[in-house]
């Protein structure tokens, strides 16, 4: 014999294939990506290669990296803690890592251009 459901509540939900699937793929990506992303962080300090002594803003470079590290921090937190409160709530989880790339490729996109506005345009 079962306990009895209680008539607000909806029956337990079996996780979808697909959902499982979606989301360790959407992980991995994630995680590609923001590997690559912070590869190529590293070459932000080239843009400053034709800067003189008092024609380039530097800021920016501090700027790029803040935001493409930070971007993917932020992406990082977003897609374990928001798959794991899923995973608990028995929700969609792909939503999260999804989301996550999203951040990350929008993160470095920005880093790549406040690194590119360092140097002096002629």
């Amino acid at each position: 014999m079962t306990a009895p459901q209680h008539p607000h509540l909806p029956a337990q939900q079996q996780r979808s294939t697909a959902d499982i699937i979606a989301t360790v793929v959407l992980l991995v990506l994630a995680a590609a990506a923001a590997s690559a992303s912070l590869w190529v962080s590293l070459f932000f300090a080239m843009a400053t290669d034709p800067c003189g002594p008092d024609n380039c803003d530097t800021a920016s470079i501090t700027w790029a990296y803040v935001v493409s590290w930070g971007g993917v921090g932020v992406a990082a937190v977003i897609a374990i803690v928001g798959t794991a409160v899923a995973a608990a709530r028995k929700r969609v989880m792909w939503v999260w890592p999804a989301g996550a790339l999203v951040l990350i490729v929008v993160a470095i996109v920005a880093g790549v251009l406040l690194a590119g506005s360092v140097a002096p345009h002629h």
